[in-house]
């Protein structure tokens, strides 16, 4: 996963670039954690849950995205994926089945677990 964190000098305002198949978790970071340091201790103590075996998996609801936090990969989704029919769903899957990409249907992305732990402690490292 290739990331970049930048910070606006005149706002102080951090973004986050992703590569495309991974611009939803820079999003995320930069509409739901920015710097709520809460949300980071409550989504590293779910990576614990998990990784010790407390919980096979950890939803984390945010306004816009959520987060889950499962054994080996972490989904984070817009949550109006959430919210879609089966219909809706069956046709996005047939969009993307024959390579038709839109953005408007790109509503998940992936990473490993530790990979994503990596990604938080980089984060909180920039905004501190």
């Amino acid at each position: 996963m290739e990331y970049e964190f930048i910070q606006d000098p005149s706002t102080g305002v951090a973004s986050a670039r992703f590569s495309m198949e991974h611009e939803n978790i820079g999003s995320w970071l930069e509409l739901e954690l920015a710097k709520d340091n809460q949300k980071l201790q409550k989504l590293l103590m779910a990576i614990d849950d998990v990784e010790t075996g407390k919980a096979q998996e950890i939803r984390i609801v945010g306004r816009e995205f959520s987060v889950l936090v499962e054994k080996d990969d972490v989904t984070i989704e817009h949550n109006s994926a959430l919210d879609e029919s089966t219909e809706q769903l069956a046709i996005k899957e047939q969009l993307l089945s024959e390579d038709l990409h839109c953005d408007e249907f790109n509503t998940m992305s992936q990473c490993g677990l530790d990979d994503f732990h990596q990604l938080l402690l980089s984060w909180a490292k920039f905004i501190n």
